[in-house]
Protein backbone atom coordinates (compact mmCIF):
# COMPACT_ATOMS: atom_id res chain seq x y z
CA UNK A 1 0.00 0.00 0.00
CA UNK A 2 1.47 3.17 -0.63
CA UNK A 3 1.99 6.08 2.18
CA UNK A 4 1.84 9.48 2.33
CA UNK A 5 4.42 11.40 3.95
CA UNK A 6 3.70 13.80 7.03
CA UNK A 7 5.46 15.97 4.86
CA UNK A 8 2.84 15.42 2.03
CA UNK A 9 -0.08 15.63 4.26
CA UNK A 10 0.77 18.68 5.15
CA UNK A 11 1.69 20.19 2.10
CA UNK A 12 -2.09 18.93 0.90
CA UNK A 13 -3.69 20.12 3.33
CA UNK A 14 -2.05 23.61 2.85
CA UNK A 15 -3.46 23.57 -0.37
CA UNK A 16 -6.97 23.20 0.42
CA UNK A 17 -6.72 25.84 2.92
CA UNK A 18 -5.23 28.60 0.66
CA UNK A 19 -7.57 27.35 -2.25
CA UNK A 20 -10.42 28.01 -0.40
CA UNK A 21 -9.33 31.38 1.08
CA UNK A 22 -8.93 32.65 -2.52
CA UNK A 23 -12.35 31.54 -3.31
CA UNK A 24 -13.39 33.14 -0.67
CA UNK A 25 -11.30 35.86 -1.40
CA UNK A 26 -12.86 35.72 -5.11
CA UNK A 27 -16.42 35.31 -3.74
CA UNK A 28 -16.16 39.01 -1.44
CA UNK A 29 -14.59 40.54 -4.36
CA UNK A 30 -17.82 39.84 -6.55
CA UNK A 31 -20.10 42.12 -4.50
CA UNK A 32 -21.51 44.86 -6.40
CA UNK A 33 -23.35 48.00 -5.70
CA UNK A 34 -27.00 48.30 -6.54
CA UNK A 35 -29.26 51.48 -6.91
CA UNK A 36 -32.58 50.87 -6.34
CA UNK A 37 -34.52 53.95 -8.35
CA UNK A 38 -38.37 54.43 -8.80
CA UNK A 39 -40.12 56.43 -12.12
CA UNK A 40 -43.44 56.57 -13.51
CA UNK A 41 -45.10 56.24 -16.77
CA UNK A 42 -48.60 58.93 -17.29
CA UNK A 43 -51.92 58.84 -15.97
CA UNK A 44 -54.74 61.21 -15.83
CA UNK A 45 -54.56 61.88 -12.10
CA UNK A 46 -53.34 65.22 -10.12
CA UNK A 47 -51.71 62.93 -7.28
CA UNK A 48 -50.91 59.17 -7.22
CA UNK A 49 -49.68 58.75 -3.48
CA UNK A 50 -48.29 55.20 -2.98
CA UNK A 51 -46.78 54.57 0.84
CA UNK A 52 -43.72 52.23 0.25
CA UNK A 53 -42.37 51.04 3.62
CA UNK A 54 -39.91 47.68 2.58
CA UNK A 55 -37.89 46.52 -0.21
CA UNK A 56 -36.24 43.05 -0.61
CA UNK A 57 -33.87 41.31 -3.10
CA UNK A 58 -33.54 37.67 -3.21
CA UNK A 59 -31.07 35.41 -4.82
CA UNK A 60 -29.67 31.98 -4.22
CA UNK A 61 -26.97 32.51 -2.27
CA UNK A 62 -28.45 35.43 0.52
CA UNK A 63 -32.03 34.13 -0.05
CA UNK A 64 -33.98 37.23 1.07
CA UNK A 65 -32.49 40.48 2.17
CA UNK A 66 -33.90 43.75 3.17
CA UNK A 67 -32.32 46.59 1.91
CA UNK A 68 -31.36 48.08 5.14
CA UNK A 69 -29.98 51.71 3.28
CA UNK A 70 -33.31 52.10 2.31
CA UNK A 71 -36.00 55.52 2.27
CA UNK A 72 -39.75 54.58 3.44
CA UNK A 73 -42.04 57.05 2.43
CA UNK A 74 -45.23 57.88 0.04
CA UNK A 75 -44.46 58.70 -3.56
CA UNK A 76 -45.86 60.65 -5.41
CA UNK A 77 -45.80 58.59 -8.64
CA UNK A 78 -46.69 61.62 -11.40
CA UNK A 79 -43.86 63.73 -9.65
CA UNK A 80 -41.36 60.87 -11.00
CA UNK A 81 -42.29 61.42 -15.23
CA UNK A 82 -40.14 62.16 -18.36
CA UNK A 83 -36.86 60.99 -16.97
CA UNK A 84 -37.34 61.76 -13.57
CA UNK A 85 -36.59 59.11 -10.82
CA UNK A 86 -35.91 58.92 -7.18
CA UNK A 87 -33.43 56.70 -5.12
CA UNK A 88 -35.66 54.36 -2.91
CA UNK A 89 -32.31 52.18 -1.46
CA UNK A 90 -29.03 51.20 -2.41
CA UNK A 91 -27.15 47.34 -1.43
CA UNK A 92 -24.14 45.77 -2.17
CA UNK A 93 -24.72 41.98 -3.46
CA UNK A 94 -22.46 39.71 -2.80
CA UNK A 95 -22.95 37.56 -5.82
CA UNK A 96 -23.62 40.73 -8.24
CA UNK A 97 -27.22 38.66 -8.96
CA UNK A 98 -30.61 39.31 -7.91
CA UNK A 99 -33.65 37.43 -9.08
CA UNK A 100 -36.15 39.10 -8.00
CA UNK A 101 -37.15 41.96 -5.72
CA UNK A 102 -39.98 42.54 -3.05
CA UNK A 103 -41.58 46.12 -2.56
CA UNK A 104 -43.70 46.25 0.74
CA UNK A 105 -46.80 48.78 0.70
CA UNK A 106 -48.59 50.62 3.44
CA UNK A 107 -51.74 51.42 3.83
CA UNK A 108 -51.59 55.11 3.54
CA UNK A 109 -52.16 55.50 -0.65
CA UNK A 110 -54.44 57.92 -2.38
CA UNK A 111 -55.20 59.31 -5.87
CA UNK A 112 -56.20 63.04 -6.30
CA UNK A 113 -58.80 64.33 -9.24
CA UNK A 114 -60.06 67.73 -9.66
CA UNK A 115 -58.68 68.73 -6.09
CA UNK A 116 -60.61 65.77 -3.97
CA UNK A 117 -58.27 63.02 -2.24
CA UNK A 118 -59.67 59.73 -2.38
CA UNK A 119 -57.99 56.80 -0.52
CA UNK A 120 -56.61 53.92 -2.54
CA UNK A 121 -57.81 50.52 -1.68
CA UNK A 122 -54.77 48.20 -1.66
CA UNK A 123 -55.23 44.32 -0.58
CA UNK A 124 -53.21 42.91 2.30
CA UNK A 125 -51.97 40.57 -0.03
CA UNK A 126 -49.87 43.80 -1.94
CA UNK A 127 -48.69 45.28 0.92
CA UNK A 128 -47.03 42.21 2.16
CA UNK A 129 -44.65 42.23 -0.88
CA UNK A 130 -45.14 42.89 -4.69
CA UNK A 131 -42.56 40.47 -6.52
CA UNK A 132 -40.98 42.07 -9.34
CA UNK A 133 -38.84 39.58 -11.60
CA UNK A 134 -35.02 40.94 -12.12
CA UNK A 135 -33.19 37.64 -13.11
CA UNK A 136 -29.94 39.55 -13.73
CA UNK A 137 -26.37 39.34 -12.88
CA UNK A 138 -24.54 43.16 -12.81
CA UNK A 139 -21.00 44.45 -13.64
CA UNK A 140 -18.61 45.19 -10.96
CA UNK A 141 -18.98 48.92 -9.97
CA UNK A 142 -21.82 50.93 -9.24
CA UNK A 143 -25.46 49.71 -11.08
CA UNK A 144 -29.22 50.51 -10.95
CA UNK A 145 -32.59 48.60 -11.44
CA UNK A 146 -34.94 51.68 -12.55
CA UNK A 147 -38.53 50.51 -11.59
CA UNK A 148 -41.85 51.77 -14.07
CA UNK A 149 -44.61 51.87 -11.70
CA UNK A 150 -47.26 52.26 -14.18
CA UNK A 151 -50.01 54.24 -12.50
CA UNK A 152 -52.58 54.64 -14.97
CA UNK A 153 -52.46 51.15 -15.70
CA UNK A 154 -52.38 50.08 -11.57
CA UNK A 155 -55.17 52.06 -10.62
CA UNK A 156 -58.50 50.78 -10.93
CA UNK A 157 -61.63 52.22 -10.19
CA UNK A 158 -65.30 51.12 -10.00
CA UNK A 159 -67.94 53.04 -9.02
CA UNK A 160 -67.56 52.72 -5.11
CA UNK A 161 -64.00 52.93 -4.66
CA UNK A 162 -60.24 52.97 -6.25
CA UNK A 163 -58.06 50.14 -6.16
CA UNK A 164 -54.05 49.87 -6.65
CA UNK A 165 -53.48 46.94 -8.66
CA UNK A 166 -49.62 47.30 -9.19
CA UNK A 167 -48.09 47.47 -12.61
CA UNK A 168 -44.61 47.37 -12.23
CA UNK A 169 -41.58 46.66 -15.09
CA UNK A 170 -37.97 46.92 -15.32
CA UNK A 171 -36.14 49.61 -17.17
CA UNK A 172 -33.11 48.38 -18.77
CA UNK A 173 -31.33 51.23 -20.04
CA UNK A 174 -28.23 48.94 -21.28
CA UNK A 175 -30.02 47.00 -23.52
CA UNK A 176 -33.20 49.89 -24.62
CA UNK A 177 -33.21 53.74 -25.91
CA UNK A 178 -35.07 56.56 -25.49
CA UNK A 179 -37.08 59.23 -27.58
CA UNK A 180 -37.95 62.65 -26.52
CA UNK A 181 -38.88 66.10 -27.99
CA UNK A 182 -40.91 69.18 -27.66
CA UNK A 183 -44.68 69.60 -27.93
CA UNK A 184 -46.18 73.27 -28.69
CA UNK A 185 -48.37 75.00 -27.95
CA UNK A 186 -47.39 74.92 -24.11
CA UNK A 187 -50.51 74.03 -21.88
CA UNK A 188 -52.52 72.03 -24.44
CA UNK A 189 -52.92 68.66 -22.63
CA UNK A 190 -52.14 65.66 -24.81
CA UNK A 191 -50.67 61.85 -24.95
CA UNK A 192 -47.57 61.14 -26.88
CA UNK A 193 -47.64 57.17 -27.50
CA UNK A 194 -44.49 55.26 -29.30
CA UNK A 195 -45.30 51.86 -30.47
CA UNK A 196 -44.79 49.26 -32.60
CA UNK A 197 -46.47 45.92 -33.07
CA UNK A 198 -45.19 44.45 -29.80
CA UNK A 199 -44.99 47.27 -27.46
CA UNK A 200 -46.44 50.62 -26.94
CA UNK A 201 -45.17 53.30 -24.28
CA UNK A 202 -46.75 56.78 -23.35
CA UNK A 203 -45.64 59.88 -21.46
CA UNK A 204 -47.29 62.74 -21.00
CA UNK A 205 -45.52 66.42 -21.74
CA UNK A 206 -44.30 68.54 -18.75
CA UNK A 207 -47.05 72.03 -19.02
CA UNK A 208 -44.82 74.14 -17.90
CA UNK A 209 -41.93 73.68 -21.22
CA UNK A 210 -44.17 71.20 -23.04
CA UNK A 211 -41.08 68.71 -23.02
CA UNK A 212 -41.42 64.80 -23.08
CA UNK A 213 -39.32 61.45 -22.76
CA UNK A 214 -39.60 58.03 -22.86
CA UNK A 215 -37.71 55.27 -21.64
CA UNK A 216 -37.20 51.87 -22.15
CA UNK A 217 -37.86 51.01 -25.80
CA UNK A 218 -36.36 48.23 -27.24
CA UNK A 219 -34.16 48.83 -30.33
CA UNK A 220 -35.77 49.11 -33.54
CA UNK A 221 -38.43 51.44 -35.60
CA UNK A 222 -41.87 52.85 -34.16
CA UNK A 223 -44.46 55.09 -34.71
CA UNK A 224 -44.78 58.37 -32.38
CA UNK A 225 -48.58 59.98 -32.18
CA UNK A 226 -49.45 62.53 -30.00
CA UNK A 227 -53.05 62.50 -29.26
CA UNK A 228 -54.39 66.43 -27.84
CA UNK A 229 -57.01 67.85 -26.48
CA UNK A 230 -59.76 69.01 -28.89
CA UNK A 231 -59.82 71.14 -30.95
CA UNK A 232 -56.21 70.05 -31.76
CA UNK A 233 -55.53 67.25 -34.31
CA UNK A 234 -53.04 64.10 -33.78
CA UNK A 235 -49.24 63.94 -35.42
CA UNK A 236 -47.91 61.23 -36.15
CA UNK A 237 -44.57 60.51 -37.32
CA UNK A 238 -43.28 56.98 -38.59
CA UNK A 239 -40.04 54.89 -38.47
CA UNK A 240 -38.93 56.73 -35.41
CA UNK A 241 -35.26 54.65 -34.59
CA UNK A 242 -34.56 53.79 -31.29
CA UNK A 243 -31.16 52.64 -30.33
CA UNK A 244 -29.23 50.93 -27.74
CA UNK A 245 -28.43 53.18 -24.72
CA UNK A 246 -29.06 56.35 -27.06
CA UNK A 247 -31.73 58.95 -26.93
CA UNK A 248 -33.19 60.15 -30.21
CA UNK A 249 -34.37 63.71 -30.01
CA UNK A 250 -37.32 64.08 -32.54
CA UNK A 251 -37.44 68.37 -32.05
CA UNK A 252 -40.39 70.55 -31.45
CA UNK A 253 -44.03 69.35 -33.05
CA UNK A 254 -45.77 72.21 -33.20
CA UNK A 255 -50.24 71.09 -32.83
CA UNK A 256 -52.84 72.46 -35.25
Amino acid sequence: MKRVSLLGFVSLFMFFVFSHCEENENLITTAVKVDFKLTDAPADFEEVNIEIVGLRYHNEMEGWVDVEDFNPGIYDLLKLRNGVDTLLGSAEILSGHISQIRLMLGSENSVVIDGDKKPLFTPSAQQSGIKVLVNKTFSPGRNQILLDFDAARSVVSNPNKFILKPVIRIIETETTGAVQGRILPLGVASVVYLQNSTDTLSAYPNQENGKFLIKGAQPGSYQLKVVPESPYGEVIMENVPVIEKITIDIGTITLK
